[in-house]
């Protein structure tokens, strides 16, 4: 429940339009449970969350495309840190080989 989110999940109609991506965290729970019926057990996994004291997060569809295109520019930005520094690193080893 940590790692994923739904979204909409009372929605027949955004289960059939996204092939049931909006209940990921009841198919996690239950990967073998036809797909039209997990949003009829989502209550009952919000209710096992809270018992468990575990977070439970049911965003909108808004919601969950800002999250989304937040963790794409985070992880993004990263890489292209990750890439200049490697680039740094490959230029001076290039630099000193090309000094000796």
């Amino acid at each position: 429940m940590r790692g994923t989110v739904d979204w909409a999940c009372d929605s027949a109609f955004a289960g059939y339009v996204s092939g049931f991506l909006n209940v990921q965290i009841e198919h996690h729970m239950a990967p073998q449970m036809p797909m039209e019926n997990l949003r009829h057990v989502a209550k009952d996994c919000k209710k096992l969350a809270a018992k468990l004291d575990l977070p439970h997060r049911d965003l909108t569809f808004l919601g969950a495309v800002r999250l989304m295109l937040g963790g794409l520019y985070t992880v993004g930005r990263e890489e292209l840190q990750r890439r200049k520094s490697v680039t740094a690193a490959a230029a001076a080893v290039l630099d000193k080989l090309h000094a000796d």
